[in-house]
């Protein structure tokens, strides 16, 4: 039993479904308050797969980002060992002149570009580092009732299911959350979404001969 400001607090058993970048962290943060946490996550460790599906575009590291990693102990390693500096957003012109457009032009600070797959490997990994969490990977949410704090999980390697009890359910499993669906069947609960009309390209420009960036690599596409 934990005291805080003269209020007890009871040591809490969580289920942390997802355990991407979100869920991965999250389930450091309550270890280190000392709840028993048990993350699920749908597909297998990244860690120990070759070829990781989900998004490949870097993550943009700001000052609010660095703060939360700070917290569990990684910043230095993401920031110093692993991120690059962005300092400027580049412009490119129809004409094919580019100009500079630099984030903080004040005091010189920047974003970080981090790798999405390397960091919550390093995320995952550091939570080894607590005993109170547990992780469960290829373990699918297909059911749960959110008043008894119960979840039933489809193991994807042997289709076998297991139900488990949580004091505290967090879902934290992206756009097409299976927590959020059964949220949504719970009377009286809101919900809104839209999509926006826009989307994204990524472009791979490969480094010149000498390894430096190069600037001589005529691109030319359109957007409709």
């Amino acid at each position: 039993m934990e005291v805080v400001n003269g209020n007890r607090k009871k040591k809490l058993n969580i289920a942390v479904v997802g355990g991407g970048l979100v869920g991965s962290l999250e389930a450091i943060y309550l270890a280190k308050r000392g709840h028993r946490v048990s993350l699920y996550e749908y597909r297998e460790d990244i860690r120990q797969t070759p070829l990781v599906r989900g998004r490949s575009i870097n993550l943009a590291l700001s000052v609010r980002g660095r703060k939360a990693l700070k917290g569990v102990g990684v910043e230095d390693h993401m920031v110093n060992e692993h991120g690059i500096p962005m300092k400027a957003r580049m412009i490119h012109r129809p004409d094919g002149t580019t100009y500079a457009i630099p984030y903080d032009s004040r005091t010189n600070q920047c974003i970080y570009s981090v790798g999405r797959n390397y960091l919550n490997s390093v995320l995952l990994k550091e939570s080894e580092n607590y005993d109170n969490v547990v992780r469960y990977f290829n373990h699918k949410l297909v059911q749960s009732n959110l008043r008894n704090g119960s979840l039933t999980f489809l193991k994807m390697d042997s289709k076998d299911t297991v139900q488990v009890n949580a004091d505290l359910i967090i879902g934290a499993d992206g756009a097409f959350s299976a927590v959020r669906k059964e949220m949504m069947k719970q009377p009286l609960f809101d919900f809104s979404q839209q999509y926006i009309e826009h989307g994204y390209l990524e472009l791979c420009i490969p480094a010149s001969q000498d390894g430096e960036v190069s600037t001589k690599i005529s691109i030319k596409f359109f957007i409709t």
